[in-house]
């Protein structure tokens, strides 16, 4: 639908638009294996043979009280067979089910613009628009399979504001100002099946109603990256942008600040996801049924609230040197600003404060080296230091070397500089003290911690004194330098163009790029292989000690 018109003639005027969709989807049926009658009844002789695998007949292990590829189901996990009882019924041998995923997905696009012509050199505009996407989780539309769980909600919307000024100060001058703001929310939605303390699991969790399972070449319970989660950034901006004709130059001068934050929430892990792998059995099926988890993961929820300003300034010159011949360059400044932890969930690692043992005073439990806002040398709230030498210049040519319009050279030059995403960060904050993630191989499903004879640290308190650094077992520390350099992109091109007759031409180009200074992990204190040993051989770590 659209609507417009003036409302004061030939000043103020108006335009609205709507998009709406409205869908129901039900995708291809997705193939997948989930235990039979006879599996739960304690044979696995079919599921076990050739008929169902590919590599053969496989003898499940006698050591884990199989007879004959029989056992006991009085063996089976208890968590593991109620897990079971939940999943749809299958008459295959294999356990072979089919199943979809439906969802109704819904869009709304709303947008509204006032145009007034103060005079006619002077305008303003003002525009609106929203967008929203929603569709529930696909459990939803799915009679009750919980299979369909590993596909989740979303409820997305995107609001965009923006203001125009536009000023002709004269026949060769003009200035345009603009500012605007954009805010974002992405979220995830999850339905709730059931919990670890509905089916007899020993263990905590912060999203209730809900676990995570994969067994590997069968069925899955819910997914990581469809459980509920947020992600909402939000951008405001100011520029102007001032172009003057001189002669045979066009020059522009402007520039822009803005300032974005981003809150964000995921929890992946934070169900304390487990996988059945078949390294107990051979069978991930029998492992699942047995309880033998080949990975437990857990974590705190992974949260993140940050800003970041941003600033810059240009000057360009479009100059006609002759008729054949035209140059278009120009510089601009764009210091890097660090994103800034508002939490002050951030850290750093010096090396020789680690041999020298010296500890953050704010943090004083943490591991010798790491100090934190608030410690002596810590750079703000965000660890790293600002950057104000960035310099982006660029230069361009355009060359008619006949004068008449069928033949051009071009070849042009830039640096710029590139941008961090919003969630660059996140790994690095389930570090102690602002997270906790741990990961046991090997476990039970029944009672994941107390199978490794390890106490449950969950739920933590973060951020305190009270932080359990005994229970940080392996944790992983992602650290920026403070003075890390910004990632910069060389780029450079040069193309001919060549019309052939009324109606054929030919064009060809050679483009080139050199990306400097970019940003990856690696491994701070990575092992080493002893002279004379072997790859497969123990490996050492240089410790505090040395």
């Amino acid at each position: 639908a659209v609507l417009g018109g003036p409302i004061v003639q030939d000043k103020i005027s108006f335009f609205g638009a709507y998009q709406g969709t409205r869908t129901t989807q039900t995708p291809a049926d997705i193939i997948t294996f989930i235990p039979t009658a006879a599996m739960m009844n304690g044979d696995f002789t079919t599921i076990a043979s050739g008929q169902c695998r590919a590599q053969g007949n496989l003898v499940l292990p006698p050591a884990l009280g199989f007879v004959n590829n029989r056992i006991n189901p009085a063996l089976f996990s208890p968590a593991a067979v109620k897990i079971a009882g939940m999943l749809p019924p299958t008459t295959d041998p294999c356990g072979q089910i089919a199943y979809s995923r439906p969802t109704k997905p819904t869009e709304d696009m709303p947008i509204g613009r006032i145009d007034w012509q103060l005079n006619p050199n002077h305008s303003l505009f003002a525009r609106y628009m929203l967008s929203k996407t929603f569709w529930d989780p696909a459990f939803e539309n799915a009679d009750g399979n919980i299979l369909a769980a590993t596909l989740g909600g979303r409820d997305n919307t995107v609001h965009s504001f923006a203001i125009g000024d536009s000023v002709v100060l004269n026949n060769s001058m003009v200035n345009n100002i603009r500012f605007s703001v954009s805010r974002t929310s992405v979220i995830r939605t999850h339905s709730e099946l059931f919990g670890p303390e509905d089916v007899g699991v020993n263990m905590f969790t912060y999203i209730p109603e809900y676990m995570n399972l994969t067994i590997t070449g069968a069925f899955s319970i819910n997914t990581g990256t469809e459980t509920f989660s947020y992600y909402k950034p939000n951008t405001y901006s100011l520029s102007d942008d001032f172009t003057m004709v001189r002669g045979n130059h066009q020059f522009g001068f402007g520039g822009a600040v803005a300032m974005s934050d981003w809150q964000t929430e995921s929890n992946v892990r934070s169900m304390g996801p487990m996988s059945f792998s078949g390294g107990a059995t051979g069978l991930p099926l029998a492992d699942f049924l047995l309880g033998r988890v080949f990975e437990f993961r857990q974590a705190t929820p992974f949260r993140q609230d940050i800003k970041q300003p941003y600033f810059a300034l240009y000057a360009q010159d479009t100059w006609r040197m002759s008729p054949n011949v035209t140059v278009n360059y120009g510089l601009r400044w764009e210091p890097w600003f660090p994103q800034d932890s508002v939490d002050e969930a951030v850290y750093t690692f010096d090396v020789d404060r680690m041999w020298n043992n010296v500890r953050s005073t704010v943090y004083p439990q943490a591991p010798a080296g790491l100090y934190y806002p608030g410690d002596p040398g810590f750079p703000g709230n965000s660890g790293m230091n600002i950057v104000w030498s960035n310099l982006a210049p660029r230069v361009g040519v355009a060359w008619d070397p006949k004068g008449d319009g069928r033949t051009s050279i071009r070849a042009g030059y830039g640096l710029a500089g590139d941008f961090v995403t919003g969630q660059f960060f996140f790994d690095s904050r389930s570090a102690p003290p602002f997270g906790l993630e741990q990961r046991l191989t090997n476990t039970r499903l029944d009672d994941p911690w107390g199978a490794v004879s390890r106490v449950n640290p969950y739920p933590v308190p973060l951020g305190g004194d009270d932080y359990p650094y005994s229970a940080a077992l392996y944790s992983l520390f992602i650290s920026m330098p403070t003075d890390i350099k910004t990632t910069r992109n060389h780029a450079w091109n040069v193309g001919v163009q060549r019309q052939v007759g009324d109606n054929m031409a030919f064009s060809a180009t050679y483009t080139g790029n050199r990306l400097i200074n970019m940003w990856g992990v690696v491994a701070g204190n990575p092992g080493v292989i002893p002279p004379g040993s072997t790859a497969t051989g123990p490996c050492t770590l240089r410790l505090p000690t040395g």
